[in-house]
């Protein structure tokens, strides 16, 4: 049987996630919202831990200049949970992780945290259209202590506004759930460049039939192929791939995998193939794109 309390949750960071959550939750829940740009009427931190079950994050992670994640915010908001809690004896909401954040700083921030009941729920809405892309959620992917990942799971099938049948899929730990989501932006990046090279080749090769009559042929066996990110150009009229996630997130994931050690081939020449493709010119000015060596030296 479905509780049918209406819960109290909160969200810090008023973005574009921050705005899709509450799509999802303001008409079955008391959602109340954290984040300085909306000055009034903003909730504290201390009220937030002291009234909610669930606290979600969904504060910016931009890349910085060498290519890493600027996690200025997620710590600070980290910080002032741990002080919050630690005035609100009893208190203690589970803190789920929307904002992409490195597996590296995950494992940091459980270590560093341990009374903070973290769970990592990585987030992949379309930037062209995230409520929609919220509200019709097919998975829900979880990491961290499970008891906790229930918490979170019950809520999103009880109590949001969320349309369909939604899968639920927890993993042991949260590193994963947050190495996840670089994997399949990184894949997604790939793929791109991958449609980029075979239109290239294609132009040339003397056929007569159209680039889109072509992929509605490669599409046929859309299990195995998938049905999106083959567009060239893509949905925004350019060649290569954009955006405010891609291009972060490709060359955080380069970092990471630079500071364990572990060379990416693939990825770099992904990197290399969007700046030919994506030129300065094109890009718009939310998107990161750094010199190839400046997105993988930390």
């Amino acid at each position: 049987m479905k509780n049918t309390a209406r819960p109290v949750i909160g969200i810090v960071g008023f973005g574009t996630v921050g705005k899709a959550l509450q799509a999802a939750f303001d008409l079955r829940c008391d959602v109340r919202i954290c984040d300085p740009q909306l000055g009034t009427q903003s909730s504290s931190i201390e009220a937030l831990v002291s009234s909610c079950r669930i606290i979600f994050l969904a504060v910016p992670t931009p890349a910085k200049i060498d290519g890493n994640a600027d996690l200025t915010a997620f710590h600070e908001v980290i910080d002032g949970l741990q002080r919050a809690s630690g005035k609100s004896p009893g208190c203690y909401p589970v803190i789920c992780v929307k904002s992409a954040v490195p597996p590296d700083a995950v494992a940091q921030a459980f270590a560093q945290y341990p009374t903070l009941r973290l769970v990592v729920s990585p987030e992949f809405l379309r930037e062209a259209s995230p409520i929609e892309d919220m509200l019709s959620m097919r998975s829900l992917v979880l990491g961290g202590n499970e008891r906790d990942c229930h918490v979170v799971a019950e809520l999103f099938h009880d109590h949001s506004n969320i349309t369909g049948e939604m899968r639920t899929l927890i993993l042991p730990d949260a590193v994963s759930a947050a190495f996840l989501k670089y994997q399949e932006n990184a894949f997604l990046a790939m793929k791109v460049s991958f449609m980029n090279e075979m239109f290239d080749i294609f132009q040339r090769s003397g056929s007569q039939c159209t680039w889109d009559q072509l992929q509605r042929a490669f599409h046929q066996d859309h299990e195995r192929m998938g049905t999106t990110h083959w567009q060239v150009p893509g949905p925004d009229g350019l060649r290569g791939w954009g955006g405010r996630c891609l291009p972060k997130d490709v060359a955080a994931l380069q970092s990471y995998a630079e500071q364990l050690g572990v060379d990416t081939p693939l990825l770099r020449t992904a990197w290399t193939r969007n700046l030919r493709d994506r030129t300065a010119e094109q890009s718009t000015s939310n998107e990161y794109f750094p010199t190839l060596d400046s997105a993988v030296e930390a």
